[in-house]
């Protein structure tokens, strides 16, 4: 009699391991796809980043293209400012001396027309600097979002990895 309870104790002892066994192998199996999965999107967040990176690096090298030429320009333009005074000056001369010497007169209508290119030339460079500045504009626009996006994709890494390290901790 002892002796069937003890065989019939051993049984369900050892389904009972059997069950466990059954169970434990489930959840490493879970366990694995969990871990797949994670890593996975680990990846993904990681590819993500590194494309984020790129493009940021392309529009910090874009801005900086564009500063330098928005400071060519800008000399440029300052230069044709002073070559449009230069050339002011030298009308106010001219109608000065207009009095004392006809033969200039000629001369005068040029330089007027030449004022009137370099006037036309200067308001063109001004349409283009003003284009170069909504571009740099957008350009920072983009990269302000550039940079929202990738501290909230920093910020989403960091959960998946307090999620991954909160996983490992309870298996």
């Amino acid at each position: 009699m002892k002796y069937q309870i003890a065989e019939g104790s051993q049984r369900e002892m050892k389904i009972t391991v059997e069950n466990l066994r059954k169970d434990l192998q489930e959840k490493d199996i879970q366990k694995d796809q969990i871990f797949a999965e994670l890593v996975g999107q680990i990846k993904l967040a990681e590819a993500a980043a590194m494309n984020y990176s790129r493009d940021l690096q392309s529009s910090k090298t874009l801005v900086h293209d564009l500063e330098k030429e928005l400071e060519v320009v800008k000399e440029e333009n300052k230069s044709l400012q002073q070559r449009v005074k230069e050339l002011q000056d030298v009308h106010a001369n001219s109608v000065e001396l207009h009095d004392r010497v006809k033969s200039l007169t000629d001369v005068l209508s040029s330089k007027d027309q030449e004022i009137e290119a370099l006037m036309q030339a200067l308001d063109e460079e001004e349409v283009q600097m003003e284009e170069l500045t909504k571009k740099n504009e957008e350009l920072e626009k983009v990269l302000q979002q550039k940079n929202i996006d990738l501290e909230n994709l920093e910020a989403s890494h960091g959960k998946v990895v307090k999620k991954l390290s909160i996983t490992c901790e309870q298996v």
